[in-house]
């Protein structure tokens, strides 16, 4: 099990992003989920079974995306991911989690 600690605060470094949007750059919602479970696999070193965005995540400083991931025991984080820097298409983003069930 993961504790929200764990998840806590984590950046993955360089997502790297194809969409334009007027004048910026977003992460797609598949991508988004994908470098949740890629950075969960990183820093804590397991498997999400999955993760749950609400949309993409805009290249913008301070930028917020909603998503629900579930850990190896079932448990289920709300998770609200925050761009923290932009430098073309490289956007960086770190993320928070809290349990919202455990598993009985």
């Amino acid at each position: 099990m993961i504790g929200s600690a764990l998840l806590s605060m984590a950046a993955l470094s360089g997502c790297h992003v194809a969409v334009d949007v007027g004048n910026y750059k977003r992460i797609s919602k598949e991508n988004l989920e994908q470098g949740l479970k890629d950075a969960v696999k990183e820093r804590q070193h397991f498997d999400l079974k999955s993760a749950e965005c609400e949309g993409p995540l805009d290249g913008k400083v301070d930028a917020t995306q909603k998503c629900t991931v579930v850990d190896d025991e079932g448990t289920k984080y709300a998770v609200v991911v925050t761009t923290t820097s932009v430098n073309g298409d490289d956007i960086k983003f770190k993320y928070k989690a809290e349990p919202v069930n455990k598993p009985a």
